[in-house]
């Protein structure tokens, strides 16, 4: 029984291990396939998700999750009856000098993905990623927009909803690919640091996704 034991958790250490791996390498996005996510990342979100994020109950008012994307920028979310999400990006410290967005992903890459990001003019602007790096202004809208200041934090507030024309669905009540992205500037561009998450907006923490 002993022995049993010990080979499981040497099993389970190799499976973290190779895990671990997937997380600090990225595919290049040239060799992406445009589909589902890669294994690497599937891996990531199921094994690694809890030491990843920072999951709980929102202490914003209107919402009832939230999850640290990256140190400084943190989602709250609130799925409804009617099928639409309610989404606030807060920021904080450095991320607050500049612009951040959020967006929907059609397979966790920036490619294809619909943004929703901050704007000089004080609304939420919306975006449709060509590529990395190339952003066109969406047709698309979001409703109950806002961007609003509060000491050292940024909030932009804004509803996702059914039926909105965006290429990419949201769902209320399965997994969606959701990618992030910070920089200088007032306004959506080049990103100074960027990345990924799959949450499930039912459920309240990504790392419960797989028990929904």
């Amino acid at each position: 029984m002993a022995r049993l034991f010990a080979l499981s958790l040497l099993a389970l250490s190799c499976v973290l291990l190779f895990a671990s791996q997937g997380v600090a390498t990225r595919v290049p996005p040239s060799s992406q396939s445009p589909g589902a996510p890669s294994f690497a990342k599937n891996i990531r979100r199921r094994l690694l998700g809890f030491s990843r994020f920072s999951c709980g109950r929102s202490g914003l008012k209107g919402y009832t999750s939230k999850a640290g994307l990256t140190s400084g920028l943190t989602l709250h979310w609130k799925a409804t009856k009617g099928k639409t999400v309610k989404l606030a990006v807060v920021a904080s410290g450095a991320k607050a000098a500049g612009w951040f967005a959020v967006g929907f992903s059609p397979n966790g890459n920036m490619g294809g993905s619909n943004v929703v990001g901050t704007d000089a003019s004080g609304s939420p602007v919306t975006k449709d990623l060509v590529g990395q790096s190339s952003a066109n202004d969406a047709t698309w809208t979001v409703g109950s927009g806002s961007i609003t200041t509060a000491g050292s934090k940024v909030t932009m507030k804004f509803t996702k909803m059914k039926g909105d024309g965006a290429s990419v669905k949201v769902h209320s009540q399965s997994d969606n690919n959701i990618v992030w992205a910070y920089g200088d500037g007032d306004t959506v561009s080049m990103h100074n640091g960027a990345g990924d998450a799959s949450i499930n907006f039912a459920c309240g923490c990504p790392m419960f996704q797989s028990k929904c």
